[in-house]
C-alpha cells in the first residue's frame, strides 16, 4: 500500500511539474495510458516469473507464531475473522 501511495504522489508530481499536462487533456490521457500499460505489464511479469506476494500467508499471532501454514488456510482465517467482526 505504501508503494501505491508513493507511486501516486510521484505521478501527481510529474503532472504538476510538466507543463504539457497543465491544460492539455490529450497529453494527460496519453500519460495515464502509458502509466497503466507499464503498471499492468509489471504485474503480469511478476505473475509470470512466479513472484507471488501473498499478505495472507504472513498472518501471525501476537506471540509471533504463524497463524496458518498455507495460503488457503490463511485466507479462510482472515475472512472468517473479518466476517465475524461485522456481525
Amino acid at each position: 500500500m505504501i508503494i501505491s501511495v508513493v507511486g501516486g504522489l510521484i505521478v501527481l508530481y510529474i503532472i504538476y511539474k510538466v507543463p504539457l499536462f497543465h491544460r492539455n487533456w490529450q497529453g494527460l490521457m496519453a500519460f495515464g495510458a502509458v502509466h497503466w500499460v507499464v503498471g499492468t505489464s509489471a504485474r503480469l511479469a511478476l505473475i509470470i516469473i512466479g513472484l507471488k506476494i501473498d499478505p495472507f500467508y504472513n498472518l501471525r499471532t501476537l506471540d509471533g507464531e504463524r497463524l496458518a501454514y498455507s495460503n488457503e488456510a490463511a485466507r479462510d482465517i482472515y475472512f472468517n475473522t473479518l466476517r465475524q467482526s461485522w456481525t
